[in-house]
């Protein structure tokens, strides 16, 4: 019965892993699949046509990402031109998000900035927040201020 296990596809469990002190992506390239990352400080410039998944003490997303985004870092920094395409869940310090959000932001920390839109809900746990785009249908925001 055991043997069952071993005939599961490698292709079942693909994913792309990037780890070391300093982790940079060039934006030339195109990640096919989900990015799992881990560092000190962490750059994403590309494009993941899949989830992206970090942990990292710096962490700046400068490319887009197709599916879901999850992060815990100390400092966390999302450019304009890192839309999410679907939800973004983030563990920090701080952090600011000045790409679109398809979906849900949920976001626990110090504190966060939202400077682009927001598709569905914002659920913040969060000591400071501020918002200069818009959030779309009943957002919750716990100890926020607009």
């Amino acid at each position: 019965m055991c043997s069952i296990l071993f005939i599961v596809p490698q292709a079942a469990f693909a994913a792309a892993l990037r780890s070391s002190n300093n982790v940079t992506i060039d934006s030339g390239e195109t990640i096919n699949d989900d990015l799992y990352v881990s560092g000190g400080t962490v750059v994403v410039n590309c494009k993941v046509n899949g989830d992206l998944i970090v942990a990292g003490g710096t962490v700046t997303i400068n490319g887009p990402v197709r599916d879901d985004l999850l992060i815990a870092g100390g400092t966390i920094e999302a450019a304009s031109s890192a839309s999410i395409g679907r939800d973004a869940l983030l563990a920090s310090g701080n952090a600011q998000l000045s790409g679109a959000i398809g979906r849900k932001l949920q976001a626990a920390g110090g504190g966060v900035v939202i400077d682009g839109p927001v598709g569905g809900t914002a659920r913040l746990d969060v000591n400071q927040s501020r918002f200069s785009r818009h959030i779309s249908s009943a957002s919750y925001c716990s100890r926020c201020s607009r």
